[in-house]
């Protein structure tokens, strides 16, 4: 995942243009269809799951057919970046459902957790995009990137230790492993 987002990071300079009027008009919008939709589309593809957004099924497949290609445009790097968030949230969702199997009585408590933690990373990545591109046709694709690294990582600490939440405030303890200060 961080060698795409490595690479994914390379590309970014590259220009194109956004599928004209046919995304939501706010990154953060899209942020949320992306977590919303993780319940309910998770028996679609997620390329099918997009273009339940109002573009064609046939033009999401052939934007993301040139996913990690060093040739990808604009445009096709923005719907990768929005297919990878469909992804990271699914993840997501899948752990928090097996912990709160394991564990029915804090199912409410984690399910309020990872709501806020979602809402601390779309202002962080919102934050990220825009002083990465300042206002720039990248910074939506730069807010959905950073949305899917931030909930992958989660996903992956979750899953390596159970006693891992979403937390306010990060640091690294000397062992260069991030750690919570405040768990939420």
């Amino acid at each position: 995942m961080k060698n795409r987002l490595f690479f994914l990071g390379l590309l970014l300079s590259m220009s194109g243009c956004v599928y004209a009027g046919q995304l939501p008009a706010k990154e953060s919008a899209v942020l949320e269809a992306v977590a919303d939709a993780s319940a309910q589309h998770a028996e679609q593809t997620p390329a099918e799951e997009i273009a339940t957004h109002g573009v064609p099924l046939n033009d999401v497949l052939e934007l993301l057919a040139d996913c990690g290609s060093f040739e990808q445009s604009q445009q096709s790097m923005y719907f990768c970046a929005w297919r990878d968030a469909i992804v990271a949230e699914r993840h997501l969702q899948k752990v928090v459902d097996q912990r709160a199997s394991k564990h029915p009585e804090l199912k409410e408590a984690l399910a309020v957790r990872v709501a806020h933690w979602k809402k601390m990373r779309d202002e962080h990545c919102k934050k990220m995009a825009h002083h990465d591109w300042g206002g720039g046709s990248m910074e939506p694709t730069a807010n959905l990137a950073c949305a899917a690294g931030e909930t992958e990582y989660l996903s992956i600490q979750m899953m390596k230790d159970s006693s891992v939440v979403p937390c306010k405030n990060k640091m690294v303890n000397k062992n260069k492993a991030v750690v919570c200060r405040q768990p939420l």
